[in-house]
């Protein structure tokens, strides 16, 4: 009886440990950071010469954030402050 109560508090804790793990991974991405890279593609299509390059990158910068957000890396706050007033302000 007593081994029944262990395996089935076992299975109960690893179901949790599996719902909680699951529930990590699929961070969501913040809408606002999203909104930013599509206003900097746009503005780098709209664009030309080295102000579409500046646009192009800061799009790759804005893309990159995204990727750290949604592999559940560390990101810099400030980072994403900067990046969504850059991508606001129009570059």
């Amino acid at each position: 009886m007593k081994t029944n109560r262990i395996a089935m508090l076992t299975v109960l804790a690893l179901a949790a440990t599996a719902q909680i793990a699951r529930a990590e991974m699929a961070r969501p991405v913040r809408p606002d950071l999203l909104a930013a890279q599509q206003t900097l593609a746009w503005r780098a299509r709209n664009s030309k010469g080295i102000q579409r390059d500046n646009l192009n990158a800061e799009e790759r910068n804005v893309d990159a954030l995204i990727q750290d957000l949604e592999q559940g890396r560390s990101v810099d706050p400030h980072q994403i402050d900067r990046a969504l007033e850059r991508a606001n302000r129009g570059f």
